[in-house]
């Protein structure tokens, strides 16, 4: 992936040449290198991508939801990615669900989809994933129920953070129970500590936004 964005659009990559058929000006172009990472090959890959979510929204209001784990919890992925993502889907789809059908909050069902990042915009380690979800949901009947809280927001974010971090540590420590190895029960007695504690050693929280 380095070297095709190091090279993209140079002539490794060959060129093509455009010509006028009224003129014959002809203009010369080095190819892309077509590479899924490079930043200049996925300006359409990104458009294309983005009309055909859009085709697939229902004609709602949507919230845009942020739910980010502490720095540290990174070295857990390092060790099982597919474990550590994997459950980070499942704990933030059992939270929005639980709260959708808890007719304090809404008392219906909402829709939603989840993007995974791993990394922030200065490259360092930062999971998190975003979440559009329906401002409403389906009933039981199948009926639309429009949202409680008016325009302001879904659902309570204290209370929805609360409930993501108790779901996401619990499960986290089933998950790690079996690694044994010097770093992994150092892993584990942090995870341990979370239950305990509305911080993580770090200091920092687990977030909604």
């Amino acid at each position: 992936a380095v070297y095709s964005i190091m090279h993209c659009r140079t002539e490794v990559y060959g060129y093509h040449a455009d010509v006028c058929d009224e003129c014959g000006f002809t203009e010369v172009a080095y190819n892309s290198c077509r590479n899924r990472h490079c930043p200049q090959c996925q300006g359409t890959a990104k458009r294309r991508w983005v009309n055909r979510r859009i085709r697939e929204l229902l004609p709602v209001p949507y919230h845009h939801v942020v739910f980010t784990v502490p720095s540290y919890i990174s070295m857990l992925s390092l060790y099982s990615q597919k474990v550590i993502y994997d459950l980070l889907f499942q704990v933030v789809a059992q939270t929005l669900l639980c709260f959708g059908k808890d007719p304090k909050h809404l008392g219906a069902e909402p829709g939603f989809y989840g993007i995974l990042h791993t990394w922030s915009q200065t490259l360092t380690p930062h999971i998190h994933i975003h979440i559009i979800i329906t401002a409403g949901g389906l009933t039981e009947d199948g009926v639309w129920k429009e949202k409680k809280h008016g325009k302001k927001f879904l659902f309570p974010v204290r209370a929805l953070s609360e409930v993501f971090r108790g779901k996401f540590t619990e499960e986290c420590r089933n998950c790690i129970s079996a690694w044994g190895n010097r770093e992994m029960r150092r892993c584990r007695n942090t995870v341990s500590a979370l239950r305990d504690s509305r911080k993580t050693v770090s200091g920092e929280n687990f977030s909604i936004c």
